[in-house]
Parts: C-alpha cells; sequence; structure tokens
C-alpha cells in the first residue's frame, strides 16, 4: 500500500525543509542584519525560503517524471484509487462515484494528473512553510535595542 519511494523513511524529507527555514532565516538576521530581526521580516525570509524551496522541488519532480514517463503517475492514481475504495464506507454513494469518475479521466490524462499533483503538493508545501515560519520567526525575532534601552545598560 505504501508506495513512497523512501519507504519507511519518507518521513525524514518533512525535516529538510525545516532546516532549510531555520538555516536561511538565522543566516539573514545574523549576516544581513547584524543579529536582529523582527517578527514580521523573520516571517518573511522563512516563507522565501519555503516558496522558493518548493519551487525548485516541483520544477525537480516534473522533470523527473517526464524523463522517467508516465510509470509514477500510474502507481499514484492507483493508490489513490485504492485508498478511496478503502474510504467507500464512509462516502455517500453520489461522492463515491463522483470521486471514481474523476480519477478515471485523470487516468486517462497523464499530463493534468501531473500538474494537479504538482499543484497541490506545491500548496501544502508553502501551507507547511508558513505554519513553520511562524514559529521559526518567533524563535529567532531579536529586535534592535533603541537608544533608551543603551544608555540604561550603560549606567
Amino acid at each position: 500500500m505504501n508506495k513512497n519511494p523512501l519507504g519507511a523513511w519518507g518521513w525524514l524529507s518533512v525535516w529538510i525543509p525545516i532546516v532549510a527555514i531555520i538555516l536561511g532565516t538565522k543566516a539573514h538576521r545574523d549576516k544581513d542584519l547584524d543579529g536582529y530581526v523582527s517578527y514580521s521580516r523573520a516571517l518573511g525570509t522563512g516563507m522565501l525560503v519555503a516558496l522558493s524551496g518548493g519551487f525548485v522541488f516541483e520544477v525537480l519532480a516534473f522533470a523527473f517524471t517526464t524523463l522517467t514517463g508516465d510509470k509514477l503517475i500510474i502507481m499514484y492514481l492507483e493508490d489513490s484509487a485504492e485508498k478511496l475504495t478503502m474510504a467507500q464506507a464512509f462516502l455517500s454513494p453520489e461522492m463515491y462515484e463522483k470521486a471514481m469518475t474523476a480519477l478515471d479521466e485523470l487516468k486517462n490524462n497523464h499530463a493534468r494528473a501531473l500538474s494537479q499533483v504538482l499543484s497541490g503538493d506545491f500548496f501544502w508545501k508553502v501551507v507547511g512553510g508558513f505554519f513553520v515560519s511562524l514559529i521559526i520567526a518567533a524563535v529567532f525575532k531579536k529586535d534592535k535595542p533603541t537608544p533608551d534601552q543603551t544608555a540604561d545598560e550603560q549606567l
């Protein structure tokens, strides 16, 4: 049932964007902003890393799928059909039939299926990157001291 090419180790791929967002935000704060960053700037930096990483991944996934043929798309669609059949008990007959019809249409148009898979994957990478960036921005936020705070520290 699990058709992830990485097998049981597929969950490790979640850590790559998280580490990239952490390293990107920290490097921007420490190297470009003299060790200080606002929450909104850190959030923006994390989102920029998530967007660019998601885009690069989708371009590479498109190239890989195009070069290797339709096997991955066919495998994905078959796996989706199996999961839909397993969920049939929880769906109304009309809803199940509509979903199976949509899946059959995608089986006949692999280019459309690939574009839907990649756009959906990109969307969820960006959403996940947003939530990770919210947390990372809170951790790395460090405001510049105001002149009043600097004067108080010198006393």
